[in-house]
């Protein structure tokens, strides 16, 4: 797991937490910015980076 996986899972994390505290006391713009930062942390942790495909694609075809 590398750091953007680590960073991506505790905003889910933090997110989830938002949402609920959101709810909690019926406030919709913390509830959607909890959904927001949830769904920003799914594809952080997701997702590689886009310059570790960059460098592999590089080194595939001989540009480094």
């Amino acid at each position: 797991m590398n750091r953007d996986q680590v960073r991506g899972r505790l905003r889910q994390w933090v997110g989830a937490i938002e949402q609920g505290w959101g709810r909690l006391i019926a406030d919709e713009t913390l509830r959607m910015r909890g959904e927001r930062d949830s769904w920003m942390g799914r594809m952080q942790h997701d997702h590689r980076p886009e310059r570790d495909t960059t460098v592999a694609t590089e080194a595939r075809d001989g540009r480094r």
